[in-house]
């Protein structure tokens, strides 16, 4: 089965609505007058482009949305609050929102990354990354290990402060 990818319109408004509700999705929410929307809908058509022909085992729908046109009507479009506005779906419920440590999102690479981390199941708390690109995990350590480091110097500060004073008292 290929995955499925829609501007969503007037004709095609039913079947989008029936899709996002099995299978996973990832919906572009974007309005005609946004200057950031616009600069995303080429790198999002090519993204589509790509998509349309994978093949995937279960159904996947990759979709744009214009939200002023249908913010009634279409599904998800009432939570939308900015645009542009990446949104993840798995049988109809929001999963996550495409964000800064996902990458790019003029990036066609990143949004499949974003598409494949969704098809693949795996949770976001695991493969959330911080800018510096290490884990949740990875930063706790690290944080402990500057805190060691930081004791060590000051116990060598507090030794040289001692020495300095041992020396002025005893006239050297």
């Amino acid at each position: 089965m290929f995955i499925k990818t829609y501007n969503v319109d007037g004709d095609n408004l039913n079947e989008f609505n029936d899709n996002m509700r099995h299978g996973t999705a990832m919906v572009a929410y974007t309005a005609d007058w946004c200057g950031h929307c616009k600069r995303l809908k080429p790198h999002w058509e090519k993204f589509q482009k790509k998509c349309s022909r994978k093949k995937s085992k279960e159904p996947v729908t990759v979709a744009h949305c214009d939200v002023p046109t249908y913010q009634q009507q279409a599904f998800g479009a009432n939570t939308i609050q900015g645009f542009p506005t990446i949104v993840a779906f798995q049988n109809g419920k929001e999963v996550s929102r495409f964000s800064q440590l996902d990458g790019n999102r003029e990036n066609p690479k990143d949004l499949e990354r974003f598409l494949k981390k969704l098809i693949n199941g795996v949770s976001e708390s695991t493969t959330k990354k911080r800018r510096s690109g290490r884990t949740k995990k990875q930063m706790k350590k690290r944080r402990k290990r500057r805190t060691k480091k930081q004791i060590k110097k000051s116990r060598k500060r507090r030794t040289k402060k001692q020495i300095k004073r041992l020396v002025k008292k005893l006239g050297y």
